[in-house]
């Protein structure tokens, strides 16, 4: 059983159009898959009882890591708003 089945990995997003496919993946949605490879295939494999415990951590800190960056986005955006509120309402382009 896969480990999207097992409900280790987030649902997949459906995709808008064709096009979607050309696009980077989300960096949350890697981390995510990262830390549940290392739950799902790898730490069972592993006999020694150290590394699994450095594997748990690790997945953990992915996961950390991947919240962290999706509360970022959310932050940003929130200033954003903020600032375009300051400026008469405009919502300036504060890209990269």
């Amino acid at each position: 059983m896969s480990a999207r089945a097992e409900g280790v990995l987030p649902p997949r997003r459906p995709r808008a159009s064709p096009t979607d496919v050309l696009e980077r993946p989300d960096k949350t949605d890697l981390l995510t898959a990262v830390a549940g490879f290392l739950d799902a295939d790898v730490r069972p494999a592993v006999t020694d009882s150290r590394v699994s415990f450095r594997l748990r951590i690790a997945a953990h800190l992915l996961r950390s890591v991947a919240a962290q960056i999706g509360a970022e986005g959310d932050a940003d955006a929130a200033e954003q708003g903020r600032l375009g509120a300051l400026v008469g309402g405009a919502s300036p382009d504060l890209g990269a």
